[in-house]
């Protein structure tokens, strides 16, 4: 792709969400599997940028040099991904949080909710120093149980959803406090980590000050920490889409690289159930999620279930037209040894192509043993009209 398209679009007054034609049309035809890197934050604080990173470029995703938000709904960006041609990478540009002209938290909780189920890693950007107003930003991780549950019945816990949640990256832009406790240098994740330590005790305030952290320590075990400096002066950073990377400051273009390294070197593909996700299935996915949430509640188990029924559907659809394409070949009538032959060849090329396209494990053999009933029933179909052509030819004679 040349530029990023919107993925997830609002409505006219901001809100209401619904996958937009063109990225469905561009995902579907991904058949590989997807790395798919979100990014999250409080609106006007440089998202955008990070994915630019990604890209190589600091023009794709637009960027604002106003106080005025740039993305609205979530925008996507897909590609190869870098350094292993086996994998796609997905980018999506997530609308800001807490955005004054939108008011509406519900419709943060939305976004917020789609890019965790969407990601296998998300990015969640902040500025100055992770504080009691940056993990504010995060507070939207504490309602995600209300929003979302794993199974259609029983209890739940924190676990559970940490296997299904994707990585956290925590992007610190425009840092410049000193990494020291004690007089001893920290890493940036060991900062991270302490930002995120509980305190001791009982009180109100200690409970209210432990409920993020713990929340965010639950859902997601698997995190790390990037501080960036300012990327280039203040007064020039209304110009930060026009200016090319080696112009932008040495240290911010250092720790650029560690984070998309990181990044390249992680790539953790989005997984459901041990199985990676290709580009139908994640359209799939995401439909059903955009359409569980107009209604308030999603349940993973249920859109994994719907998504295997869709993908597997399918793929047993193009096996059909593939047996009947390679079976139509043939001049009927012929005989049975070479009416055997076409038969065992087409139904290796049906049966390839399925296992090719459709989520297959323990728990789907089902849709395996539905396309062997068929192919069998479409073989004696074809013996009983090579049959009645072999009657109508002897007839003629």
């Amino acid at each position: 792709m040349d530029a990023p398209i919107p993925f997830i679009t609002t409505g006219a007054d901001g809100t209401g969400l619904a996958v937009n034609q063109e990225a469905r049309e561009v995902l579907n035809k991904i058949n590989k599997p997807l790395v798919i890197v979100s990014v999250v934050g409080m609106y006007r604080t440089g998202k955008s940028f990070l994915l630019n990173c990604l890209m190589g470029k600091t023009g794709g995703f637009p960027l604002g040099a106003t106080v005025e938000a740039k993305t609205k709904g979530i925008w996507m960006w897909a590609g190869d991904f870098p350094n292993d041609p086996s994998k796609a990478m997905v980018l999506l540009d997530t609308e800001g949080l807490h955005d004054p002209e939108k008011g509406s938290r519900t419709h943060d909780a939305e976004i917020f909710t789609l890019a965790v189920l969407l990601s296998s890693i998300l990015i969640y950007n902040s500025k100055g120093a992770i504080d009691s107003t940056s993990l504010d930003g995060l507070h939207l991780a504490t309602e995600l149980t209300n929003h979302i549950s794993m199974k259609a019945q029983g209890e739940e816990i924190g676990d559970e959803f940490a296997k299904f949640f994707p990585m956290l990256i925590w992007a610190v832009r425009d840092h410049h406090l000193e990494l020291t406790v004690d007089g001893e240098d920290i890493t940036a994740k060991q900062y991270l980590e302490k930002c995120l330590a509980l305190k001791r005790g009982r009180g109100k305030d200690v409970t209210d000050y432990n409920a993020l952290r713990e929340t965010i320590r639950a859902f997601f075990k698997n995190r790390n920490c990037f501080l960036f400096p300012l990327p280039t002066a203040m007064d020039n950073l209304k110009n930060l889409e026009k200016l090319q990377m080696n112009e932008l400051d040495p240290k911010f273009i250092k720790i650029g690289y560690e984070f998309t390294e990181f990044i390249f070197q992680n790539g953790l593909c989005k997984m459901m159930n041990g199985k990676e996700i290709t580009g139908n299935m994640f359209t799939t996915l995401s439909e059903k999620y955009v359409e569980a949430i107009a209604t308030g509640n999603v349940n993973i188990e249920s859109a994994y279930d719907y998504m295997i029924q869709t993908v597997n559907s399918n793929a047993i659809e193009q096996a059909k037209q593939q047996y009947h394409s390679e079976m139509n070949t043939l001049v009927l009538p012929v005989t049975l040894d070479v009416l055997n032959k076409k038969n065992m060849a087409a139904q290796n090329q049906a049966t390839d192509i399925f296992l090719r396209t459709a989520v297959n494990n323990d728990r789907n053999m089902q849709y395996f043993q539905n396309l062997n009933q068929l192919l069998e029933q479409f073989y004696q179909d074809y013996v009983a009209k090579n049959h009645t052509s072999s009657e109508d030819k002897c007839q003629g004679l």
